[in-house]
């Protein structure tokens, strides 16, 4: 490419009709309307300089935003608003800084400047609404995505880690007593790598739906990594998280997951630890379920221990 050619293609880009087409309409409109004052009404004396600076300045910044909002919005109905509303809104400053020089008449001012900053103001709350809406929405989103795990939909090991380290100040304050399962999946390596990834996802998602629909509103279950998942159990003792944990061991037995021609069965082990005084830290009471949960697949796979 020639430098000739590089040159032709900035200057297509820095007066892009598309991209610029409103503000040049804009400046055309006022260059108009200046050219209109000045052949057709009287100038004012004396002139009121600090309030033609004023106006002027503020006119100039509304204009700077004309043109930089081409640059920010990717949503063309906010994009559009904001557009149109600095554009009425430069409009009807610009005739009024006008008519800090010309003595125009009421209905040029009733137009160009009192109905046109009236829309232009409507048009930029009802932009900046829509906007802070937008931004919220979004931020919801990645809020979502930073807590969720994105193939099972639950939750991370970020969240639930806040979500422990939350119970676990209650129970130093409130000695409400919780308990925590560590789950995880017999020999699902092999499943990997004698069917693949995808079943090996697919397992993933049958699990977690498996086990959600046996837990209360108040547990939290997580994906803490791999084929490992965690489930808080809030005013839970030992007896009913034992009781809870063989719930899930038999269901998971019986499940099975048809890929292609063949039926994949899996079971798991399930370690248990109740908190207790010795629990000082989450971490601490994580360790104890998953000493647990070795010595579950120690025993034999497909087993439920509970930790001491």
């Amino acid at each position: 490419m020639s430098i000739n050619d590089t040159q032709t293609g900035s200057t297509r880009r820095l007066f892009n009709t598309k991209r610029y087409g409103f503000p040049t309409t804009v400046l055309v409109i006022a260059t108009f309307i200046a050219v209109y004052h000045s052949h057709f009404f009287e100038k004012v004396r004396p002139i009121d300089f600090y309030s033609v600076v004023a106006e002027g300045f503020i006119t100039s910044i509304i204009l700077y935003f004309i043109f930089k909002i081409q640059d920010g919005l990717e949503c063309k109905v906010i994009y559009r608003l904001l557009t149109y509303g600095f554009g009425l809104l430069f409009i009807a400053l610009w005739t009024d800084t006008l008519d800090e020089l010309y003595d125009s008449p009421a209905i040029i001012t009733t137009i160009f400047e009192d109905l046109f900053q009236l829309c232009g103001f409507v048009l930029i709350v009802a932009g900046l609404s829509l906007w802070l809406k937008l931004n919220t929405r979004v931020k919801l989103q990645l809020n979502d995505l930073a807590n969720t795990d994105s193939l099972t939909g639950l939750l991370n090991r970020r969240a639930f880690s806040e979500i422990l380290k939350l119970e676990h100040e209650k129970y130093l304050r409130y000695k409400e007593k919780f308990s925590l399962l560590i789950i995880d999946i017999d020999h699902f390596k092999s499943v990997n790598d004698v069917y693949g990834h995808s079943a090996g996802d697919e397992t993933l998602k049958v699990f977690s739906d498996a086990v959600k629909t046996h837990l209360r509103k108040s547990d939290t279950l997580c994906r803490w990594g791999g084929e490992e998942f965690l489930i808080l159990l809030p005013n839970s003792d030992e007896k009913s998280s034992q009781i809870l944990a063989e719930k899930l061991r038999l269901e998971i037995e019986g499940l099975s997951i048809q890929y292609l021609k063949d039926r994949i069965k899996f079971t798991v082990c399930i370690g248990i630890a109740s908190i207790n005084k010795n629990d000082s830290s989450p971490e601490n009471l994580i360790h104890r379920a998953d000493i647990a949960l070795f010595a579950a697949k120690d025993s034999g796979r497909n087993k439920v221990h509970l930790a001491k």
